[in-house]
Parts: structure tokens; sequence; C-alpha cells
């Protein structure tokens, strides 16, 4: 798939949206004006606090294509979102005439999958479907990725730290066009990230039962499966590019032009210095994620597993023994060790770790060093 150099695009993160209201965040002191492109109804014209924040009273029907106006001392920017049902929305691309129409009317064509499937799609064990859904629900969480079958841990992690820090990250890269295809920006380059675009569409891998077999979602919107098939073109043009393994780190550097720093566990100076570092960094925003040796013996028994990347959502000090600790995402969205020998009984994936044992079972760490700053510049 071409690859075209794209501009950036505005940051407005949808938090709600339902019949009668839109909710979210953008700069402060935005002006937004929200129209009803699809019925006569009046258009809401409200501004962002100190926070960013706005809440737009509006009158909308699912199916509703809606024109958010965003009024900013750079520059005015349009935003086109579609009503999917309660809490449920699209971002799509501005409307166009039949004849642009008919240009859009192309196919796309199909990623090949890793090599461990390709007998499996040969005998119709997996076969390619358009997968339905609404892209965003609920807005975006960690919790909403699930690795699938494929060794791309480090992509499902990486999608779960852009969802719990940068969501408006996500909500900004992918733009419904009007023929159903999905526009994707990412950003390409070391040290001068510029972004461009990818065009995919919702043809994914799926088995018997009509499940996407790689990254999925826990909530059935199609955002994890859009990203990861967009990444898989632009790193190569195939599931198998990306299913052998790689960094949390460049996936989010793919999707906001950000750097980081990947750290050996043992090359710290002490726990405290690990701890101060992770900390420092996600109390700032900034994601965070860690990878375990690759020696399978080393975790029999104790729900952490070798060559595999954790997402850390937080860190802060236990209530009772007040000793640091960090908090880890297995992106299989399941199966976490216990906890001074307690298991917390939710089996999320999500898991509180000290830090001798994060010493004791996590071979690296990374951090991103930058903020949003550092895109398209």
């Amino acid at each position: 798939m071409p690859r075209v150099n794209a501009p950036p695009v505005p940051k407005l993160n949808v938090e709600e949206f339902d019949k009668k209201h839109l909710e979210g965040n953008t700069k402060p002191g935005t002006r937004i004006e929200v129209r009803n492109l699809s019925r006569a109804t009046q258009d809401v014209m409200v501004e962002a606090d100190a926070r960013g924040h706005f809440d737009a009273p509006l009158t909308s029907r699912k199916g509703d294509t809606l024109e958010v106006h965003l009024e900013r001392p750079e520059g005015s920017v349009n935003v086109y979102l579609r009503n999917e049902g309660p809490n449920a929305w699209s971002r799509v691309a501005p409307p166009l005439n039949e004849a642009e129409m008919d240009l859009m009317d192309v196919d796309l064509p199909m990623l090949e999958p890793t090599e461990e499937h390709l007998d499996d799609v040969h005998n119709a064990l997996v076969e390619v479907h358009a997968v339905e859904g609404p892209l965003f629900v609920n807005g975006v969480a960690a919790e909403d990725v699930l690795q699938g079958k494929i060794n791309n841990c480090y992509l499902a992690c990486g999608l779960s730290l852009l969802a719990h820090y940068r969501p408006e990250a996500i909500q900004d890269a992918i733009q419904v066009l009007p023929n159903g295809h999905f526009e994707v920006t990412l950003y390409e380059g070391k040290y001068r990230p510029e972004p461009v675009t990818i065009t995919v569409d919702s043809n994914l891998f799926v088995d018997e039962e009509g499940e996407p077999i790689y990254t999925h979602s826990s909530t059935g919107e199609l955002w994890p499966m859009i990203l990861e098939k967009a990444y898989a073109d632009f790193k190569g043009g195939s599931y198998e590019k990306i299913g052998q393994g790689g960094k949390a780190g460049d996936v989010i550097r793919a999707f906001t032009g950000e750097p980081y720093m990947m750290h050996q566990v043992a090359d710290a100076r002490s726990l405290e210095d690990i701890f101060e570092t992770v900390s420092n960094a996600v109390n700032s925003g900034l994601p965070a994620s860690a990878g375990t040796y690759g020696d399978k013996d080393r975790y029999e028994g104790i729900k952490l597993y070798a060559n595999h990347n954790y997402a850390v959502l937080g860190a802060g000090y236990d209530e009772t023994t007040n000793e640091p600790y960090l908090l880890l995402r297995n992106p299989w969205g399941q199966s976490e060790p216990d906890y001074h020998g307690k298991p917390d009984g939710k089996d999320d994936g999500i898991f509180k770790i000290s830090m001798e044992d994060f010493d004791r079972y996590f071979l690296t760490y990374s951090v991103v060093t930058e903020g949003r700053g550092r895109r398209g510049r």
C-alpha cells in the first residue's frame, strides 16, 4: 500500500457520545460548534474549559454524521463523527459527492497471514471476512486490547499503552472513508518523524466461528484490529512481518512520533532508581512497558511468561507495607501472578508487582522520553 504524507490531525478526545450529548477533551479555550449533517437540528456552540473539557448537548440518532468545528488560535479545523449507537462512534471523512465516491470505489489487497496460519487458510479453517462493529465504544481503554494467535505481544502492549495514556492519539489516527475503508495515520522516521497515511479495510482473518484470530477487542469495537492491520502494512505488508516479536516502544513511536528509551534491569544502580524512572514517567503521562527473560523455567507456575511484553499502567506504594509497586497488564487480558502470595481473583491480566519481584523476573523496561510536541515537526 503506498504511503501518503499527511498533516497532523487535530486533538479531539471523545469520551461519551449518545443522542443527547457529545463529551470529550481538546485544547483549553477551544470553541466547539457541533452540527448534525443528517437532519435539521439546532447547532450547538460551547467552549472547552481550562482543562480542555467540553460537554455539548445535541440531538442525533444512530447513523447520523456530525460536523465538529474546532476554533483555535492556530486555526480552525473540522472533525466528522458518525453516531454508531449509545456511546459508540466512528471518526469519518468529510462527505463526498458522487464523482468523488466513484474515484474511491477500489478494492484493497489482502495482507498475507502468518506462516503458522497458511495451512489453515488453505484448508478453510481460517477465512477472510469483513468484520463489522463500531470503531469506538465508550472511548478507548487498555482493557479493550487482547492479543490473538500471533507472536506480537509487543503490539498489543503498545496499543494498550496508547489507549491508557494517549486515547486521543488512537481516535485521531483512524478516519472512516466514505467507501467504508479506514485511513490510518502513522509516523515514519526516527529523528524527525513525519505523518504518513495507510488505507486498510475490515477484511480480517477469522476462525470457523467468525472471530478474528489476531489482535482483537474485548468489547467488539474495531480500532485494535484496524490499527494492527495498518501497522502490518506499515512494517512490510503481512502479519508475518509483525508476528516475530518486537518492542512496544516502536509501536508507540509509529502512532505518535514519540521517542523512547529501553533500559536493562541489571544495569540499574538500585531498585529505587528503576521505580523512580518508571513512576516519574507514568505519573507524568508518559507510557512505559516491561519485558521478561527468555528462560521459560524461570516462570514455571507463577503466571508470568517468558519473552513477553507487559504494559505499565501505574506505580504507587502499598497501603499496608508502604513498599513501592508497579501496576502491569498482560496483553492477553487474563492470567496474572499473585501479589504477596494472594490472587486478586479478577483474572483480567492486571496486577501489582513488588520491585523485588520485578527485579527477579523482568529483563528490560522502557519509557517514552518526550511528549507529543515531537510529532510532525
